[in-house]
């Protein structure tokens, strides 16, 4: 693989430069630096805290600091990232070293942390296609990601001195609480379907006696791998950390209230009522069709083909499975009636055999040739 393919910083920023003197002059009392060979560049990707190379003496290091002009303290706590990289340290290897943590915002305008660099290669949404190149790569990329997610969430808080990082306990609550209160803040008009869906999340906060760090943004841009062999995982990069009872399921965002609830309703489903069904339906399927599948649909929809049959097919037999899960599950609101009730917008699309994006492709597409954005 070239070597122009691994992750590679660039000129600073204008609005975004350090101040060189002072920053050398306070690293100096902690890493090997000579004035002669001291640089600095900045990783142009990324969408949060500013990330910056820092080179001297052949050596290289990272440097984190949040934006400038950031005031959600949460969203860019530096010293949290380095509690989190200094806990597992000795207990997750797929994690750079830390070196130091500086609260001294005279320096470089915020706090900041160090830690050594790992070369290596990021996936990302404009690299990919020329990394991975045959469709088999995406099998083990896959196994790769997935073992190393369950080697992260297995860890020990207790063992790795994180128990008092963050606060697990009423997480839920929190959460259905506070969606609830930003609802009602901005609301125009009165919906009832709203009403029925926040009376039944309060009525349906469950809680879990185990505690995990939740590694909050784990996907493929966050990962160093081997630019030799993309089936190892170098390094992480940790951006979003709590300490959580749940793994949060994120999807259909940018979608209506109705496909909203639809999403969970579905997977509540078939996770926690017809697990051992949906499994015995999917144990054979082929991974190399379902990613092609999963390549396809963006552009095909319900007519992408997976194992002989279209997307339509499977949609249907899984959105059964998801009905009988929560029919046996058997949780009703003060009307009386199940959860099944939130899948009523997929069993719409299913029958109409028209999803939201054919939909938009139809009345965009009159006027325009979409295919370049199935390329990118």
């Amino acid at each position: 693989m070239s070597k122009k393919l691994i992750d590679r910083p660039t000129e600073i920023r204008d609005d975004e430069k350090l101040n060189n003197s002072k920053l050398f002059e306070y690293l100096s009392e902690i890493i090997d630096l000579d004035i002669e060979s001291f640089d600095i560049l900045q990783f142009p990707s990324g969408y949060s805290n500013l990330t910056y190379l820092i080179k001297s003496n052949e050596k290289e290091y990272v440097l984190r600091k949040p934006p400038h002009g950031a005031k959600i303290k949460s969203g860019h706590d530096m010293s949290r990232e380095f509690k989190v990289l200094s806990s597992l340290k000795d207990h997750y290897h797929k994690t750079p070293d830390p070196i130091h943590y500086c609260s001294n915002t005279d320096i470089i305008g915020s706090d900041f942390y160090l830690m050594e660099r790992v070369k290596g290669v990021i996936l990302r949404s404009n690299n990919y296609s020329q990394i991975v190149k045959d469709k088999s790569q995406f099998n083990f990329l896959a196994e790769q990601f997935v073992d190393s997610f369950v080697e992260l969430h297995k860890l020990d808080i207790n063992k790795i001195g994180l128990s008092d990082f963050g606060n697990p306990e009423g997480y839920n609550s929190r959460q259905v609480y506070g969606w609830c209160k930003r609802y009602n803040n901005s609301k125009i008009e009165e919906l009832k379907e709203m009403e029925i869906v926040m009376d039944w999340l309060k009525s349906n906060i469950s809680q879990s006696k185990y505690v995990s760090l939740i590694h909050n943004d784990f996907k493929y841009d966050n990962l160093v791998l081997d630019e030799n062999d993309l089936s190892i995982h170098l390094s992480t990069i940790f951006t979003e950390n709590r300490l959580k009872k749940y793994i949060e399921l994120r999807s259909m965002d940018t979608c209506g209230w109705d496909c909203l609830c639809a999403g969970p309703a579905f997977n509540v489903g078939m996770l926690y009522g017809n697990l051992d069904e949906v499994y015995e339906l999917i144990s054979n399927w082929d991974k190399d069709k379902i990613m092609n599948a999963y390549l396809e649909a963006p552009q095909k929809g319900f007519n992408t083909q997976l194992m002989g049959k279209d997307l339509l097919y499977w949609s249907s037999i899984l959105l059964d499975l998801s009905k009988k899960g929560l029919e046996k599950r058997d949780i009703v609101n003060k009307s009386g009636k199940n959860e099944t009730i939130f899948l009523n917008h997929l069993q719409k699309v299913i029958d109409n055999k028209t999803t939201n994006a054919d939909h938009m492709i139809i009345k965009f597409s009159k006027d325009e040739d979409l295919t370049e954005l199935y390329d990118k």
